[in-house]
């Protein structure tokens, strides 16, 4: 990343102007009527629209000459910095080239397979990328789960089983404030918690929800708890929401199934991962 301001007054990085045609904008209304042409695609930009993950995401906006060409969404609420792009394919390494001074070295990147050119031109090697499924669910397709025994909401007391068991997914980015959303619903078996399922992002304004950190105990799987934990989450959603989507890597097939019982199904095809340039 960038240094921040040093003691002759040289300004960071990040705070150079930007070309023209590209702005930071957080006019969340004009965001939203950009993003919501395609609302699983861009699910997490918009679901990211919300009060609460607001704050800690910026849009940058490739404009034409009466509309939105392009943007790119940094967001620093995780661990790691995320960077995710949307729009045309002509625009994109354009906006790219021009925030590139303003990304860290080490960036968490959803890549849509058509960006994949401009930001191995401007990130590096994407090789070691995972290629995802991004999988959409709209209310009237949902098939709830027949038996919901055992799953309950997830409050702070649970942190610290959800963190322990997250140990079994590494590229999880839970944050205990996450639970503030009061998406987050866990199962139990015999009182320990062995299966947690919550949401990356949730807009009401956008009607879109983006779930995720979904994760069972390795000793307990197949038994239906990530079915059951995941359907009671997405029946707690359609309450407010008529459309939600999800990440699962595009070779695990058992995901899949449990995702295609409830009612999921494909929507388009993206890579995920760290991008180091140091």
């Amino acid at each position: 990343m960038a240094a921040a301001e040093d003691g002759s007054g040289k300004r960071a990085a990040w705070q150079t102007p930007l070309p023209a045609h590209i702005r930071e904008v957080r006019d969340r209304e004009m965001l939203g009527r950009f993003l919501a042409r395609e609302p699983v695609r861009t699910a997490y930009l918009l679901g990211d629209l919300d009060p609460l993950f607001f704050p800690y995401a910026r849009y940058f906006v490739y404009f034409g000459e009466k509309e939105p060409l392009a943007v790119a969404m940094r967001y620093d609420g995780l661990s790691a910095p995320a960077l995710l792009t949307y729009g045309s394919t002509d625009h994109v390494p354009l906006l790219l080239a021009a925030l590139s001074h303003r990304l860290p070295s080490r960036v968490y990147v959803h890549l849509p397979e058509e960006h994949a050119p401009a930001y191995e031109s401007l990130l590096g090697d994407t090789r070691s990328l995972r290629r995802m499924a991004r999988l959409g669910l709209d209310r009237s397709r949902f098939v709830p789960p027949a038996d919901l025994t055992g799953v309950s909401r997830a409050t702070h007391a649970d942190t610290a089983d959800i963190i322990d068991l997250y140990r079994f997914y590494p590229d999880s980015f839970f944050e205990p404030y996450h639970l503030e959303t009061g998406y987050y619903f866990v199962a139990r078996d015999e009182g320990r918690v062995v299966s947690v399922a919550g949401v990356h992002a949730v807009s009401f304004e956008h009607d879109i929800g983006v779930l995720g950190n979904i994760v069972t105990h390795p000793d307990f799987r197949g038994r239906g708890h990530s079915t059951n934990c995941t359907g009671r989450l997405v029946e707690e959603l359609f309450l407010r929401l008529s459309r939600l989507a999800l990440n699962v890597s595009a070779d695990n097939d058992s995901a899949r199934s449990v995702y295609a019982r409830l009612g999921f199904v494909d929507d388009s095809t993206f890579y995920e991962g760290l991008i180091d340039r140091s």
